[in-house]
C-alpha cells in the first residue's frame, strides 16, 4: 500500500482523490447551462468551452464508484441487515429529504409570486417546461421512489449508490475468493462492455439498421450478452483491485492473458515518474476520443441531448482510460504537512452534504456570472469554487410537531335573530351575527303571527392547538426559514376539531457571534 498516512493509519491520497472529485462533480454542473440551456447553446464559444470542460471533468463520478470499491469491498461478515441499515439508511434519508426540497421548490417560488422563468434559471434541465402548479410538485415528490426529476439531476448518483449497497455484500463473496488473475479477466471483460454505447450508434444502427439492439437484445429483451459484466461495478471491482497499490499490474486488466497465473501478485512498482508518464499518455487518449465526439455533435445544431451525451458517458473505454489515470497519479500523492492533513478530512466530511446542496445554486451563480465580463474559460472554475464553498457552508434545519396556543384577547359575544315568518299579511323579522355586544339592526313592521325567535351566546376558545412544519437553511451567519402551521383546534363551543386555518410564513435573519 501506498505510505501516506497519519497516525491513525487514514489513507491521505484518498482524501485528496475524494476531493478532487467533488470538485469535478461541481464542475460538471456548472458546464450545463452551457449547452443544455437554449439560448446559450446557440453561443458557439459556450459549447466550445463544454466540450473542454467537460471532458476534462468526466471522471468525477467513475472516481467515486472506485473509492467505495476501494473502501468496502471485500465487505466484512456480518448480518445482510446491518450491512444495509449502516450504508443505506446513512444515504437514503437525507435523499429523500432534499428531493422533497428540490421537488417543492417551483411551487415555492408561486407561493412567493416568483414568475416561472426562474425555474429553468435554477434549473436549466426544466427550461420550456417550467410549472409553479402544487398538483405537478406532488407528482415529482411521488415519483422519488421510481425516479428522479429534472430539478435534481444529481440525484441519479444516489439510485446507483444504493443499488452498488444492495450487490455488494454478493458480490463480495466471489471478490474474497477470487485471485487477482481472475479479476483481471472479469476487468477485462467489463472493459469489452464499455464499447457497448458505441457499437449500438455506428455498427447497429449505421450499418445494419438495427435500432441499436446488440448481442442478443430487441423489443422483448434488454439484457444483452455482456450485461451481467456491464455497467459501474467494474468501476467497483478496479477499486478493490489498486487498494494494495497495484499500478505495476494496472495495465494487465486490458490483456489478462499474458504470463503466468501463479504470478498473482500486486505490486507497485513504478516510479513517479513513470506513473506520470503512463497516465498522461492514457489520459490524453481518452481526453482526445471525449472532447471530439462531443464537439463533433454539439456542432450540430439538430443533433439531440443523447447524441451529445454519448461521448460523456461514464462507462465508456475513454472515461475509464482518464479515470484510472487520475487514479493512479493520486495514489502517488504524499502529503504529510498536519494542517493540510487536517483541512482534507474535514473537507471530505462535508462532502455527502455538499453534493446534495450544490444544485441549487449552480444556476443562480450562472445568472450571476454569465453575464458579466469575465472571461468564458474562467467562469467554470469561479463557478464551481463558489458553490463548494457555500455548499461547504449551508445547514439545513427541519422541525415538525405539534403546537399549543393561548389567546389573551377579549371574548367576544354573538347574537342571531332567526328569520320569523308570519301570517299572510304580515311582516317577520330578520336579524344577524354581530360581535363585540354593540348591537346590530332589527327590522320589520311589527310582530304578525306565530313563530319564533332566539337569542345565543357563545364565546371564542382561548386554547388552540395544531401541527407546525418548519424548514430552515443556515448559509454562514444568514438564516432564512419557511414554515406551516395548521390550526385543529375548537374555535367555538359547538365547534368540531378540524382543519381550521392555514398559516405560511418566511423570516430571515442573521446570526451574530457574541463573545468569545
Amino acid at each position: 500500500m501506498t505510505q501516506n498516512s497519519i497516525a491513525d493509519n487514514r489513507m491521505v491520497w484518498l482524501d485528496v482523490v475524494r476531493c478532487v472529485a467533488m470538485l469535478m462533480v461541481i464542475g460538471v454542473h456548472c458546464i450545463d447551462p452551457f449547452y443544455i440551456s437554449p439560448t446559450m447553446r446557440v453561443i458557439p464559444e459556450y459549447t466550445h468551452w463544454a466540450a473542454i470542460y467537460g471532458s476534462l471533468l468526466r471522471p468525477s463520478v467513475p472516481l467515486f464508484v472506485m473509492m467505495t470499491g476501494l473502501l468496502l469491498l471485500p465487505v466484512r461478515q456480518q448480518p445482510l441487515g446491518t450491512f444495509y441499515k449502516k450504508r443505506i439508511f446513512r444515504v437514503l434519508f437525507p435523499f429523500l429529504i432534499w428531493s422533497v426540497l428540490y421537488s417543492m421548490f417551483p411551487w415555492f417560488t408561486g407561493l412567493l409570486g416568483l414568475p416561472k422563468e426562474i425555474i429553468g434559471d435554477f434549473f436549466c434541465y426544466t427550461q420550456g417546461h417550467e410549472s409553479q402548479s402544487l398538483i405537478d410538485s406532488l407528482k415529482d415528490v411521488a415519483m422519488i421512489p421510481f425516479n428522479f426529476s429534472h430539478k435534481e439531476n444529481h440525484m441519479w448518483y444516489i439510485y446507483l449508490l444504493i443499488g452498488l449497497y444492495l450487490y455488494m455484500p454478493f458480490f463480495s463473496a466471489w471478490v474474497e475468493r477470487a485471485s487477482n488473475k481472475t479479476k483481471q479477466i472479469f476487468l477485462f471483460i467489463w472493459i469489452v462492455s464499455l464499447f457497448i454505447p458505441y457499437i449500438r450508434e455506428y455498427v447497429a444502427n449505421m450499418l445494419f439498421d438495427r435500432s441499436g439492439y446488440v448481442f442478443g437484445t430487441d423489443t422483448w429483451n434488454e439484457f444483452s450478452m455482456f450485461y451481467y459484466f456491464a455497467g459501474f461495478n467494474g468501476y467497483l471491482l478496479l477499486g478493490h483491485y489498486l487498494k494494495e497499490g497495484g499500478n505495476g499490474n494496472a495495465l494487465k486488466i486490458f490483456w489478462p492473458f499474458s504470463g503466468s497465473s501463479k504470478d498473482d501478485r500486486l505490486t507497485n512498482d513504478w516510479s513517479v515518474w513513470k506513473t506520470f508518464l503512463i497516465c498522461a499518455v492514457m489520459f490524453a487518449i481518452g481526453y482526445y476520443v471525449t472532447y471530439t465526439g462531443f464537439s463533433t455533435t454539439a456542432a450540430n445544431p439538430n443533433a439531440t441531448e443523447t447524441e451529445m451525451e454519448l461521448y460523456f458517458t461514464f462507462c465508456s473505454p475513454n472515461v475509464l482510460l482518464m479515470t484510472l489515470a487520475m487514479f493512479l497519479m493520486l495514489q502517488k500523492v504524499v502529503i504529510n504537512t498536519p494542517v493540510i492533513v487536517k483541512a482534507l478530512a474535514n473537507m471530505t466530511q462535508c462532502g455527502f452534504g455538499i453534493y446534495m446542496v450544490h444544485y441549487f445554486v449552480v444556476g443562480p451563480f450562472f445568472l450571476l456570472i454569465g453575464p458579466s465580463e469575465i472571461p468564458i474559460p474562467l467562469q467554470v472554475p469561479l463557478m464551481a469554487n463558489l458553490s463548494f464553498r457555500l455548499a461547504e457552508n449551508v445547514r439545513l434545519n427541519l422541525a415538525a410537531g405539534p403546537y399549543v396556543a393561548y389567546s389573551v384577547g377579549d371574548k367576544n359575544i354573538g347574537k342571531y335573530n332567526e328569520y320569523t315568518p308570519g301570517y299572510s299579511g304580515g311582516y317577520g323579522s330578520y336579524g344577524f351575527n354581530y360581535y363585540g355586544g354593540n348591537g346590530g339592526y332589527l327590522y320589520g313592521d311589527g310582530w304578525i303571527g306565530q313563530g319564533f325567535s332566539y337569542e345565543s351566546r357563545t364565546h371564542d376558545n382561548p386554547f388552540d392547538w395544531g401541527l407546525s412544519f418548519q424548514a430552515g437553511l443556515e448559509i454562514g451567519s444568514c438564516v432564512m426559514s419557511v414554515g406551516y402551521d395548521a390550526s385543529l383546534g375548537k374555535e367555538y363551543d359547538y365547534d368540531s376539531v378540524d382543519l381550521k386555518y392555514h398559516t405560511f410564513s418566511l423570516s430571515v435573519g442573521y446570526k451574530f457571534k457574541l463573545g468569545k
